[in-house]
């Protein structure tokens, strides 16, 4: 695989010289790009976006890891806490699960939870192995105005880190929030380079395990990095019509098609999973499992997310309340799977067993919580001003009074 991925290293850099690229066509992210772009954004605005020297720092701080902000996903509490988000395996000795509050690890093949931390959104979820570093991290992109920020997530420890401490971020493509034009960020040697090819507006972008190739959700494309070419077209790739029973002819065959071209938007978020192995892809797409374009397996349970091991052995599928985790062949085949229930650890991610005892403690109230803090442990740590804070910032309705007294007593009841 090493001696593979040199020759990958050579035949990048010649597609590069062939395709003309030059110093030009990069961009410094220096200090006379930042105090540029710092005058014009905060000019072009008015100054909504801050003065010169505050938007300055604040591009500054997009370049090191900072502590991430809160996940905010849906604080009316109609989200499952305990619903996979996203997840990556760890050198294949660890899953990363990403839910709407927290961000859990559980170590393979003992499914044992080694820690659970507040969660974070992410645009970009990339796995930064220990062969880059002795301990393994997430890296954490998240969608910006000017430049994207970047969080990083001790592995060992479920530590957010505020500096990079050694470790060296892989390039990423990302693009500004509510902008199509994409382009790869190499934050290591503090380069943007420009893509080619639109992306989405507002979405994120998946990279393989390798970091060599990425996806830009909502493209049709799977293109290399180095250079902007087209590695995989989903749309050669095999389709899941077929999953309809043969004989039901309740529906046309163009309206059948229709539905599938509905629903594909749907299918094309998270869902997809790819990892490049020597000579092909592998691809997880809308259920089905494919090598070089040609299905291998299926599965066409409802599924949330799916990811690949580094080298392809492994799929994991995130479902509501637990992850499913695939071994595969050479071939493509599936061997059999193993499942993590989350049901197992609700009891540190949510506050459903003290609803019983306080009526007055609603879905919203819960969220908001969640939200302000990712686990149980978290919240009962805090002091009571900062749940009190946390629910006045996030619920909409208005809490009656001793609600937020009577939650924290509760929980503190027990430990």
């Amino acid at each position: 695989m090493q001696a593979w991925e040199r020759v990958q290293d050579s035949f990048d850099e010649l597609c590069l010289v062939i395709a003309g690229h030059s110093v030009e066509g990069v961009v410094a992210l220096d200090e006379y790009w930042i105090a540029r772009t710092s005058h014009d954004w905060s000019e072009s605005t008015g100054e909504s976006a801050g003065s010169p020297a505050l938007v300055k720092r604040s591009l500054e701080q997009c370049l090191v890891p900072t502590l991430p902000c809160t996940p905010l996903f849906c604080a009316d509490g109609c989200v499952d806490a305990l619903t996979p988000v996203a997840c990556r395996f760890v050198n294949d000795a660890a899953l990363l699960v990403q839910l709407p509050y927290a961000f859990l690890l559980f170590e393979l093949p003992s499914k044992r939870l080694r820690w659970a931390v507040r969660g974070a959104p992410a645009s970009i979820l990339q796995i930064v192995p220990s062969l880059h570093h002795r301990v393994p991290h997430a890296l954490v992109v998240q969608r910006r105005d000017v430049l994207p920020s970047v969080h990083l997530l001790a592995l060992d420890s479920g530590r957010w880190l505020t500096e990079w401490q050694g470790v060296t971020p892989p390039p990423f493509p990302m693009a500004r929030y509510n902008s199509n034009h994409w382009s790869v960020y190499d934050y290591a040697a503090r380069t943007v380079r420009a893509l080619r090819r639109p992306g989405n507006r507002k979405g994120g972008a998946l990279l393989s395990p390798c970091f060599r190739y990425a996806w830009i959700e909502d493209t049709w494309t799977v293109v290399r990095l180095a250079d902007d070419s087209i590695q995989l077209d989903l749309e050669g790739l095999p389709s899941p019509s077929s999953m309809r029973p043969e004989n039901d002819e309740s529906e046309s065959r163009d309206s059948v098609q229709e539905d599938l071209d509905e629903d594909l938007d749907e299918v094309l978020d998270r869902r997809l999973a790819f990892v490049a192995l020597p000579g092909r892809f592998r691809v997880f797409h809308r259920g089905v499992l494919s090598d070089c374009a040609k299905e291998t397996a299926r599965i066409p349970d409802p599924y949330n997310c799916a990811c690949f091991s580094r080298h392809g052995t492994h799929l994991a599928i995130g479902r509501v309340g637990e992850l499913l985790i695939h071994r595969i062949e050479q071939n493509g085949q599936l061997l059999g799977s193993e499942t993590i229930s989350l049901a197992t650890v609700a009891e540190r991610l949510t506050l459903h067993k003290y609803r019983a005892q306080l009526p007055a403690m609603t879905s919203e109230i819960e969220s908001s919580l969640l939200n302000g803090f990712g686990t149980v442990d978290a919240i009962r740590a805090a002091p009571l001003a900062a749940l009190k804070e946390s629910v006045a910032r996030y619920c909409v309705d208005s809490v009656m009074a001793g609600v937020v007294e009577d939650i924290y007593n509760a929980i503190h009841l027990e430990s």
